[in-house]
């Protein structure tokens, strides 16, 4: 959103609590000066990163660069302009502040093979302001308070903001902070045969069992199942049966999706769950519930696929 500085130097960040058919409700809200932010000597405008990064998902946000940075902050605090010393490709010098900063001297990693860091002076450049304590980005956590006359502390809100001065140059879009959404994967699983399974029953005075496989996902009320192979004698059964499984992987936890809806309500409620495969080999009967002859439990994180990726 664009504001006026100091006509509208107060940001009010309001948490409600949505209805389906009163008017929703206020849990709190939180007041930021917007004013203090843009005229303190620390610079909490835009919060600096640890690293300056051309490309990617840390990349630089800020709209005016370290360099021009640190030129603002000398001439704010009547410092000597810096003094550049470009070296070669991979290496700068500056002198600022009555010391020399050299970039193979202060940063001891090779530079990274993708190429997302910046040129060589702007690194030293956020170097120097980092040290100089200007504020680093970061999230901050923010007391919500109740509505007018109540001043009871209602929670808590994690936020950051980026506040960028127009006169400074093009505005780069915002940091995307949408959910990750997980990864669709399809599990095949091929089921041959069974051999010595447990006889659970007797039939004309012989130990029989009428033998499937099932396979489903731990937390899944989704299972898909073999045939029945009827009057097995020896506990072996043939199947030659593919299981074929689709489901929503998160790669950062680990973790399979499941979106369940709850009792009563419409909206669908995400679950995680590790991704075990359970495989399970039933006596089928025909007049009471089936009998669970044994289960076997897949770590699917245990696949090279899953562990790499």
């Amino acid at each position: 959103m664009k504001v006026d500085i100091p006509r509208d130097k107060k940001l009010i960040i309001s948490v409600l609590d949505k209805h389906r058919i009163f008017p929703d409700g206020e849990i709190g809200h939180t007041e930021v000066d917007l004013e203090k932010r843009l005229f303190t000597r620390y610079r909490a405008t835009v919060g600096l990163s640890g690293e300056y990064c051309i490309s990617g998902f840390s990349s630089w946000r800020d709209n005016m660069s370290p360099l021009a940075i640190l030129r603002s902050f000398c001439k704010r605090m009547h410092y000597g302009a810096p003094e550049l010393f470009p070296l070669d490709e991979n290496d700068a010098t500056i002198c600022a502040f009555g010391t020399t900063y050299r970039l193979s001297e202060i940063c001891q990693k090779p530079q990274r093979r993708n190429g997302m860091l910046g040129r060589p002076l702007q690194r030293v450049a956020l170097y120097i302001l980092l040290q100089a304590g200007l504020v680093t980005e970061h999230v901050e956590t923010r007391t919500l308070h109740g509505p007018a006359g109540c001043d009871a502390e209602t929670g808590k809100l994690q936020m950051f903001i980026d506040l960028l001065p127009l006169h400074a140059g093009p505005i780069k879009p915002p940091l995307d902070i949408s959910p990750r959404r997980p990864v669709q994967y399809q599990l095949r699983a091929v089921v041959w045969e069974v051999r010595s399974a447990l006889l659970s029953k007797t039939t004309l005075g012989k130990k029989v069992a009428d033998l499937y496989v099932k396979c489903f996902l731990d937390g899944s009320k989704k299972e898909e199942r073999t045939d029945i192979h009827f009057h097995s004698v020896d506990g072996n059964a043939s199947f030659n049966w593919r299981f074929v499984i689709n489901f929503d992987y998160d790669i950062w936890e680990q973790k399979v999706v499941f979106n369940k809806r709850k009792r009563f309500s419409r909206a669908k409620v995400e679950h995680l769950r590790d991704p075990i495969l359970k495989i399970q080999v039933c006596d089928n009967n025909r007049f009471q519930a089936d009998t669970l002859i044994g289960e076997c439990c897949i770590d699917l994180r245990k696949f090279p696929a899953a562990r790499y990726y």
